[in-house]
């Protein structure tokens, strides 16, 4: 019985008061069929027709690989079935596998609760990618959340390397006021270098690190994201409410977004857990915290580099110049997100601008200037290079050098020569005003220095110091200097002025 025809019959006996005969007699129906239709308050369901399956009587080898593996995907069980076989299509099984899982009942858990101060929970997010100097770079987000007071701390770099998790965790004590007393990990490679069961090797840098901050860390069960969630939900959160529909253009951009999303909206908003701001509770938080360290942890990018022929280390696809005496030698290179630092034993020797461009050579004009000052004439290569690291306009400058018909040179070699003498400065201020006079040549740059120191010199006036204090409180009066007349000769006029 449709349900359409149930409701007929009722109207018909209730509202037309038609007999039950009548009513088997319109719609040819026995009257035990009406009978049940007029006990019956709701309308009939209709039993669902189960058609057979090709997949039935697999069912028990779906079963099995689903509890052996419970990710299994479709496209891999089919491989199992096939050998199996089932000769059916991917689309079935993937309608069985769905049906499956929705029908199954999640693992229950106790939520973890946590007193103030007590913990924090880390992990990494894949935010996709970044521009950077010219080309697609891997885009990572660092996040922390205090376990009490739900405040959230998150950085993105361009890796998740072990010096910069520990950068970053160093930076979210800071922010935070203090240390937790152990934070919560899954097995991240940067922490945990294995896990079987309750047997954990946690990696011995991390550790280092750790016992320098006291902080306990803790490992949790593989495959078990519900034992660090809260941290798991501010990564949904980062992904929903900060990264969703804005786009940036270097990673400097996207920390300064970050930051004042973290301060104004993240961690001002009311959370639905505990029904308050974690920026009120976290004074509970930073109240139970550990103490920072006295200094802070060095964690910076440890690299063991070779000094080649050309006076470079390599580092992250770009050479840095280093004095011509470590040629050949061993050297430690260590990198902070923005300088570049290279050692030889405990003593520094050369520093730079960290790049993150990849094909970059980036010179120190010392360490060239070391290397031409022990050959007694320079290839004119090294020497451009040199001229070119002055300052910008430098290169307009050789360019109208080279067309000038002089030797290039003897005029690149005298002005690096000014450099040493008077320094970069003031060297670049004499060719930026040569370049814009188009006088090319040494001897212009070196007239326009002189020309302007002389000019200096000129405008200042110095004041006649007298050190001693008792001197200076001598006060002599006006002398007449007339007698000084009879010591000229006599064919000499003093009252008249001599001429200018």
């Amino acid at each position: 019985m449709t349900p359409e025809l149930w409701a007929e019959i009722r109207r018909l006996a209730r509202v037309e008061k038609l007999s039950q005969r009548q009513i088997a007699e319109r719609f040819h129906l026995n009257r035990r069929t009406i009978r049940r239709a007029l006990r019956s308050a709701h309308a009939p369901t209709s039993p669902s027709r189960s058609r057979p399956s090709v997949l039935d009587k697999f069912q028990k080898d779906i079963q099995e690989l689903l509890e052996a593996t419970p990710r299994i995907t479709a496209v891999r069980m089919l491989e199992d079935l096939r050998r199996r076989g089932y000769p059916g299509q991917l689309t079935v099984l993937r309608q069985r596998l769905k049906s499956l899982r929705e029908s199954r009942t999640g693992p229950a858990f106790v939520r973890r609760l946590f007193h103030p101060g007590e913990a924090a929970e880390v992990d990494w997010a894949n935010c996709g990618s970044i521009p950077v100097g010219g080309r697609s770079r891997r885009l990572c987000c660092f996040v922390m959340v205090l376990c009490y007071s739900r405040m959230i701390w998150l950085q993105f770099t361009l890796s998740e390397a072990l010096e910069e998790f520990l950068r970053c965790h160093q930076e979210a004590f800071a922010f935070f006021g203090g240390v937790p007393r152990k934070c919560l990990y899954d097995n991240l490679r940067s922490v945990v270098l294995a896990h079987e069961g309750s047997t954990v090797r946690f990696n011995p840098r991390f550790m280092d690190f750790a016992g320098y901050c006291l902080l306990e860390p803790v490992a949790c069960n593989r495959a078990a994201g519900w034992e660090k969630g809260r941290v798991e939900r501010a990564i949904q959160y980062v992904r929903s409410n900060f990264l969703l529909g804005r786009t940036f253009r270097s990673l400097d951009e996207v920390n300064r977004s970050a930051f004042q999303w973290r301060d104004q909206i993240a961690n001002l908003r009311i959370h639905k857990t505990t029904g308050r701001r974690p920026v009120d509770l976290w004074g509970d938080d930073r109240a139970r915290l550990l103490a920072l360290p006295d200094a802070p942890y060095d964690t910076r990018i440890l690299r063991s580099v070779r000094v080649t022929p050309d006076c470079r280390v390599s580092f992250e696809n770009n050479t840095y110049s280093v004095p011509p005496r470590h040629v050949g030698q061993w050297a430690t290179l260590r990198a902070s997100p923005d300088e570049v630092f290279v050692y030889d034993g405990p003593s520094l020797v050369a520093r730079h601008r960290r790049s993150y461009e990849t094909h970059q050579d980036i010179l120190d004009p010392d360490h060239a200037r070391e290397v031409l000052s022990r050959k007694r004439r320079g290839s004119v290569q090294t020497l451009q290079r040199l001229f070119l690291a002055l300052g910008p306009e430098a290169k307009d400058y050789l360019a109208g050098l080279v067309k000038s018909e002089l030797s290039v040179e003897r005029h690149l070699q005298r002005i690096l020569d000014l450099a040493a003498t008077y320094g970069h400065t003031e060297v670049m201020g004499a060719i930026i005003r040569a370049l814009s006079y188009r006088a090319f040549g040494s001897d212009y740059v070196e007239n326009i220095i002189l020309v302007e120191r002389r000019r200096r010199r000129e405008g200042q006036k110095t004041p006649l110091r007298i050190a001693r204090k008792d001197l200076a409180a001598i006060d002599l009066p006006p002398q007449q200097l007339d007698h000084y007349d009879a010591l000229l000769p006599p064919d000499i006029d003093v009252s008249t002025e001599p001429e200018a």
